[in-house]
C-alpha cells in the first residue's frame, strides 16, 4: 500500500519538476505560450483527510511546473470572491504557501465564476498567449446543480478573450466515484477529469500538467541504469532543461553531464510533501509521501540531443526517479513571395507574387529547422489564414500556397499536438498594403471571329453580334502597373476581387479572365436563346462602354452591339418559334379543349300541336363557343376570359337574348341565356310567354350537347 502511494507521489512530482525546470530557462519567448491560468481549488470541509492530501499535493506541484513569465491565479472556495495571484517568480515560496492552506467552509459555485472573471479581465492582447480555467473539486456545490455547471462550462467556453482566443478547460472531480457530481458539457474540447484514488490523482495531474505546459515524461524504458546511481536518457532534439524527481529516498543529483561530457548546471530544487497539518489524520503511506525536484539547465543556451548522463549521491530503485524533458523546440510561421523569405511580416503587400506561408519547427532561439521525423509519435498539425476573423483557408499540411492576402486584419495561426498533450502555437497578424497603382490602360482583344461585310465595308474588330455571344471573346485587357511595371499573375489574382468591385459596364452580363501574363480580359457573354437575345439587343444596341475604377485611376473600351450575321439567323429562329407555338397549342389546347357551339333554335307548333324547328330558325352563336372543364388549363382560362368586360347580345325570335359564362356550372354548362326584361323561356311551358317567372338560373339547366353542339330551344305561338 505504502510503495503505492509512495509511486503515485512520484509521479506528481515529476510532473512539478517539469514545471518547474520550465520558469527558470525559459522567457515569454519561449516555444511554449505564455499562459494565463485560474484554478478553482476546494479546500471546503469534506476535502479533509486523503482527499486534501491529494489535493492539495497536486496543487504544489501543479504550481511547481508554472513557468515565471506565466500567471497563475487560484480561487479558493473559502474565499470564493477572490482570486489571488501567485508570485511564479519565487516558487520555493509560493508551493510552501500551498502546502500550509487548510481546508474549511462549503464548496460554492461563486468560486468558478470568479476564476471565469480572472480570465476575462486579462489585459494580454497577445494572439499566441493562452487562457486556462482548471477546477478541482470533491463534488457538487451547495446551491447549483450539475446542469447548471454543465451549460456555464459550455457558456464560458464559447466567450472570446481579450487576444480573441477561446479559453481551455480542465474540469477535474476528485473522488466521484458514481459520478453524481461530475458534470458533462456538450462542449467535446472542454476536458472532464474523474479521480477517485490516489492513483487516480497522480495519473490526472500529469494529464492536465500536460495538457496545460506541454511536458514530456520520459518513458522507464528509455531510461539506462549504467549502475545503482548512475544512469542515462537520450532525446533526439535538442533540450531547454531537465527536471528530476526523486521521491522516498534521501538520494540526490550530484551532477548532469550533456552529450559532450559538459556539465550542465543544477538551477534549483523545491521540495513537495503533504500538509503538516494533517500528517497524523493520514494513513502513513500517504503521510510520508514525499519528493525533492531538481531542475537543471543554462539560460540562453540549449541542451544539444543525444545521451545525457545523471550520477546520483546513493543507490536508487528505477521506481524511484521520474524525468521530463522540455524541448527546446518552437514553432514559427514564415512568409514567402517568389521564393524569397519576407522577414518583417508588416511589408507583405497584396499584390506580392506567389505569396505562401508555411509553418515549421525550429530549435528555440535558432532558425535550425527540426525535422518532423524526430519529433514524438502521433503528432497532429493545422495551419489557418483568416481575414478580420473569418477563416479563408485552412489544412493539416502547414503550407498555404497562394496565401490570398487581402487588405484588413489578417492572421496566420498554426498549432501543433503531440502525444502527451505537448502544445504549440504561432501566431503572426498583419494588414498587407494595397499596391499602389502607377496606370491602368485598356487594349481592345480581338478573338478573330468572322466580320460581316455589309456594301463592301467589313464591320470593325470592335463589333460584338448577340446571336454570337455564347462562343465570344472579344472584349478589352486591362494591363494594371505597379513601379512602372505590369503586374505578374500572381498579383492580378490578388487584385481580382477588387477589380471585379470596380468594373462598370453599359451591358449585362459580362466574363472576367485573369490572363497568364497579369492581364484582366473582360467580354461580353450571354446564352443564345433567341427571345432573351433580342431583348439584350434592344436594350443595349450601339455603341457600349467598359472600363475600371481603382484608386482613382481609370482606363475603358467601346464595344458596337449589333443584332445579326447572316438573314439565316432571322428566318431560322422564327420558323422555330413558330413551330415551337403550334406545338404548344396543339398540346395544350386543341386536343384537350375542343370549342363548343351554341346554337338557339325557335320552334312552331304545327297543324298537329307539335313544335318543330328548321334552319332557317337557328341563329349561331358561335363565337361564344368555350372550353370543355378537363383541367386546369381550362380553369385558367375560363377565369381569363370572364374577366373581359363583354357579353354575346342577339335579337332572336322578338327577343333580345345575353350569353355569358358561368363558373359554376359544370362542364357543358357554361352558358346561360337571359331576355332584356330579365326573365327566361323555358322549353318546357305548355304556353310560353315574354314574360316568364322561371329564373335565369333555372335556364342554365335546360342546356344540353348534342353532336357537339349546345342548344338551348325556344317556341312561340302564331
Amino acid at each position: 500500500m505504502s510503495k503505492k502511494y509512495t509511486r503515485y507521489l512520484s509521479v506528481i512530482l515529476l510532473a512539478i519538476t517539469v514545471f518547474l525546470t520550465l520558469p527558470l530557462t525559459i522567457n515569454a519567448e519561449s516555444l511554449r505560450c505564455k499562459k494565463i491560468i485560474s484554478v478553482v481549488y476546494d479546500d471546503s470541509g469534506s476535502m479533509s483527510g486523503n482527499n486534501e492530501a491529494y489535493a492539495n499535493y497536486s496543487m504544489q506541484t501543479f504550481a511547481a511546473m508554472v513557468n515565471k513569465e506565466d500567471e497563475l491565479y487560484i480561487t479558493y472556495m473559502s474565499d470564493c470572491m477572490n482570486s489571488r495571484r501567485i508570485d511564479t517568480s519565487d516558487l520555493l515560496n509560493a508551493v510552501g504557501n500551498i502546502r500550509n492552506h487548510t481546508s474549511n467552509g462549503n464548496t460554492p459555485y461563486e468560486a468558478v465564476e470568479t476564476a471565469m472573471d480572472r480570465l476575462k479581465q486579462s489585459k494580454d492582447s497577445n494572439p499566441n498567449t493562452q487562457y486556462w480555467l482548471v477546477v478541482f473539486t470533491d463534488g457538487g456545490f451547495n446551491s447549483t446543480a450539475v446542469p447548471e455547471v454543465e451549460r456555464a462550462l459550455d457558456k464560458f467556453s464559447r466567450s472570446q478573450m481579450v487576444n480573441g482566443s477561446k479559453p481551455h478547460i480542465i474540469y477535474m472531480t476528485i473522488g466521484d466515484e458514481y459520478g453524481a457530481y461530475t458534470p458533462h458539457p456538450s462542449n467535446p474540447d472542454i476536458k472532464i477529469i474523474t479521480a477517485n484514488s490516489g492513483r487516480d490523482v497522480a495519473d490526472s495531474l500529469f494529464d492536465i500538467a500536460s495538457s496545460v505546459t506541454g511536458r514530456f515524461r520520459v518513458d522507464s524504458s528509455a531510461i539506462t541504469f549504467t549502475d545503482d546511481h548512475t544512469l542515462t536518457v537520450s532525446s533526439n532534439i535538442p533540450l531547454l532543461n531537465i527536471s528530476i524527481l526523486v521521491q522516498n529516498v534521501d538520494a540526490e543529483v550530484v551532477s548532469l553531464l550533456d552529450p559532450d561530457m559538459m556539465p550542465v548546471p543544477i538551477k534549483h530544487e523545491i521540495p513537495v510533501s503533504i500538509p503538516n497539518h494533517i500528517i497524523n489524520m493520514l494513513n502513513p503511506d500517504i503521510a510520508n509521501m514525499h519528493g525533492v525536484i531538481t531542475l537543471a539547465g543554462e539560460d540562453g543556451k540549449n541542451i544539444s540531443a543525444g545521451r545525457i548522463t545523471v550520477t546520483l549521491s546513493k543507490a536508487i530503485s528505477p521506481d524511484d526517479i521520474v524525468i521530463m524533458l522540455e524541448p527546446a523546440i518552437e514553432l514559427k510561421v514564415k512568409f514567402y513571395s517568389d521564393g524569397q523569405e519576407i522577414t518583417d511580416p508588416d511589408l507583405i503587400a497584396v499584390t506580392m507574387p506567389k505569396l505562401v506561408a508555411k509553418a515549421a519547427v525550429y530549435e528555440y532561439g535558432t532558425d535550425v529547422e527540426i525535422l518532423e521525423s524526430l519529433l514524438p509519435s502521433g503528432y497532429t498539425k493545422t495551419i489557418e489564414h483568416s481575414i478580420d476573423g473569418k477563416t479563408i483557408t485552412a489544412n493539416d499540411s502547414f503550407v498555404i500556397d497562394p496565401l490570398k492576402a487581402a487588405v484588413g486584419n489578417n492572421r496566420v495561426h498554426a498549432e501543433l499536438d503531440l502525444e502527451g498533450f505537448f502544445h504549440l502555437e504561432a501566431t503572426v497578424e498583419f494588414s498587407p498594403a494595397l499596391m499602389q497603382i502607377d496606370s491602368i490602360s485598356a487594349e481592345l482583344e480581338y478573338d478573330g471571329s468572322p466580320r460581316r461585310v455589309v456594301n463592301g465595308v467589313e464591320d470593325g474588330q470592335d463589333v460584338i453580334y448577340v446571336t454570337k455571344l455564347k462562343d465570344n471573346r472579344t472584349g478589352y485587357r486591362f494591363t494594371i502597373c505597379v513601379d512602372g511595371k505590369p503586374i505578374d499573375k500572381q498579383a492580378t489574382l490578388a487584385l481580382e476581387d477588387k477589380f471585379r468591385e470596380c468594373i462598370y459596364a453599359d451591358f449585362s452580363n459580362y466574363t472576367v479572365e485573369v490572363m497568364d501574363d497579369g492581364t484582366f480580359l473582360v467580354y461580353p457573354t450571354r446564352q443564345p436563346w433567341y427571345v432573351p437575345t433580342l431583348i439584350y439587343y434592344l436594350r443595349h444596341h450601339g455603341e457600349q462602354t467598359v472600363g475600371v475604377t481603382i484608386d482613382g485611376l481609370s482606363a475603358e473600351g467601346k464595344l458596337d452591339f449589333k443584332l445579326f450575321y447572316d438573314p439565316w439567323e432571322i428566318i431560322i429562329p422564327i420558323l422555330w418559334m413558330l413551330l415551337i407555338l403550334y406545338i404548344i397549342w396543339w398540346i395544350l389546347f386543341k386536343k384537350h379543349f375542343p370549342r363548343v357551339t351554341l346554337c338557339m333554335g325557335l320552334g312552331r307548333r304545327n297543324q298537329y300541336g307539335q313544335i318543330t324547328y328548321n334552319n332557317s330558325d337557328q341563329i349561331d352563336l358561335n363565337w361564344l363557343g368555350c372550353f370543355q372543364h378537363r383541367n386546369i388549363f381550362s380553369v385558367l382560362f375560363n377565369l381569363i376570359v370572364l374577366l373581359l368586360p363583354m357579353a354575346s347580345r342577339t335579337r332572336f325570335g322578338g327577343y333580345t337574348f345575353i350569353g355569358q359564362r358561368s363558373l359554376v356550372r359544370s362542364a357543358n354548362q357554361f352558358l346561360m341565356v337571359r331576355n332584356v326584361k330579365n326573365k327566361a323561356v323555358s322549353s318546357t311551358m305548355k304556353k310560353p310567354n315574354s314574360v316568364s317567372d322561371v329564373s335565369s338560373t333555372e335556364l342554365d339547366d335546360k342546356l344540353f350537347i348534342r353532336d357537339g353542339e349546345s342548344y338551348v330551344k325556344f317556341w312561340i305561338e302564331d
